[in-house]
Parts: structure tokens; sequence; C-alpha cells
């Protein structure tokens, strides 16, 4: 028990430190995105592998439902993940045993025809956020007072990062909330598709023979 919980320790401690460093980089205004062509369902894929069993762990139902028309895309894959693995922690922190976690991804026309919108909808139905905290939801430090967080670790950075991400990737994010009831996080971002027969295409223009 005293080693899970200096482990649970460090854990937050590497987290804490790696939220402050990104805090820094986005309100210095150097706060950059990395576009590359990746795989979305790879990217899911890594996601459930990561979370699942952390959800069993804890006695919770962790569901998914993807619906993904086009998953060769251009965008910053490691900022997507980052946002949609900080969501997933929240749900996680804020939702009690024997409660349920649904990550949905599913894809939209965009406005031109070169892009797709991905949804991502992370619905938990743990303790839920007050009214009065929700126009604070995605400052950072911000944490409702309202709830019972004597248990829960959290450095209250996780939503003020998904919020620079998304708003980086000309995306957007949305909170639907009642307390006692559940939460409901969308991210809507848009991205560039990439020809999925021309993949092979990407590795001859990075000079490699």
């Amino acid at each position: 028990e005293c080693l899970k919980n200096a482990q649970d320790t460090s854990h937050y401690l590497m987290g804490l430190v790696n939220d402050i460093f990104d805090v820094g980089v986005m309100t210095s205004g150097k706060f950059s995105m990395n576009k590359r062509n990746f795989d979305l369902n790879n990217v899911l894929s890594c996601i459930v592998s990561i979370q699942a069993e952390k959800f069993k762990d804890k006695g919770i139902t962790f569901e998914t439902d993807f619906q993904i028309q086009h998953s060769s895309l251009v965008s910053d894959d490691f900022r997507i993940r980052q946002a949609v693995m900080n969501l997933l922690s929240n749900a996680y922190k804020f939702t009690n045993k024997g409660g349920k976690v649904t990550l949905s991804v599913w894809q939209e026309k965009a406005d031109s025809h070169d892009y797709i919108k991905t949804v991502f909808k992370c619905q938990d139905n743990g303790i839920g956020i007050s009214e009065d905290f929700l126009p604070k939801i995605f400052d950072y430090f911000s944490q409702d007072r309202d709830m019972n967080r004597a248990s829960v670790k959290g450095t209250g950075l996780g939503l003020f990062i998904c919020k620079h991400i998304v708003s980086a990737l000309d995306g957007t994010i949305e909170v639907d909330s009642k307390f006692g009831y559940g939460t409901v996080f969308t991210m809507v971002i848009p991205m560039l598709m990439f020809p999925e027969e021309d993949e092979t295409v990407l590795t001859d223009l990075s000079g490699e023979e």
C-alpha cells in the first residue's frame, strides 16, 4: 500500500511538472502545433490501450464508439492524444466506482472539401460540475469547490491545456454538465484529409530512399 501511494504521488508530481511546463509555453505565445500525417485509428487504439485497465481497476465501465470515415489525416496527433487523454483523466477522477465513461468519436463534413471535422465526445455519469463553476471550467488552476475532492488528485490544468490545444488547431470545445448527474465534453477539430491511397508518398518526401 505504501509503495502504491508513493507511485501515485510520483505520477502526480511528474504530471504536474509537465502540465506547468505546457502552460508556460502556452501563455508565452510560443505555443505551436507540429502537424504531420497520422492514422487516427492508431491514435484511438493507443488511447484505449492506456486507459482501459485504469478504468477497470477503479470499477468504472469504459465504453467506446468510433465511427471513422477517413483515418489518414494531417494534424498534431501528439497534442490531440494529449487533449483526449486529459478529458478521460478528468472523467476518471470524478466518476465513482460503478459509474460509466464513454468516449465517442465520429466525423462530419467541413466547410472545405479537403478537410473533415473530427468530433471527440467524452461523457461520464460522475459527480458533475456546479452551475456556478461552469464558466470557469477552462481557467488554469481552477477547481470546483462544490465537489468533494478530498480523495482526488489533480493539477487543475488539464482542461486549460485542452482548451489551448483545441484553439491552436482551429477547433472548439464545449462542456455540458449537471451537478450530481455527470458531464459531457465535446471537442470538434477540423483536420486535413491525407489521401489514404497515397500514404507511401510521405516517406518518399522525407528524403529516405
